[in-house]
């Protein structure tokens, strides 16, 4: 790997969390998959366009700069179809007696990219 791709995977890999992971295999299983996405993505590309700074030469955040790479990788084409899947689990509590419950908010929506 090119010493400009590994500074850019070492940095990328500096903002993760791996504090809950206590296993080496898993660690180093968890740093190769975000490495493979990453390449999947085509941030090592040298044609990617990543525009990192704003308009006013400002450091855009890391979330607007992952948007728009998997923007371009991942776009619909016209025969694709959309699939979205979100799953909140909400822990409650009664403020008058501390009861406490679990409840599940599941939405699965489909379409297609002409929709």
């Amino acid at each position: 790997m090119p010493a400009a791709d590994a500074n850019l995977a070492k940095r990328a890999l500096s903002r993760a969390d791996f504090s809950y992971i206590n296993d080496d295999k898993l660690l180093a299983t968890a740093i190769r998959n975000i490495v493979k996405s990453m390449q999947f993505l085509g941030f090592f590309d040298e044609n990617q366009k990543v525009q990192v700074l704003d308009k006013s030469g400002k450091q855009r955040p890391c979330l607007d700069v992952l948007g728009d790479v998997m923007g371009v990788k991942l776009a619909l084409t016209e025969h694709d179809r959309d699939l979205v899947i979100m799953r909140h689990v909400f822990q409650i509590e009664d403020p008058k007696d501390k009861s406490r419950w679990e409840h599940t908010s599941t939405m699965v929506a489909s379409g297609n990219s002409a929709s």
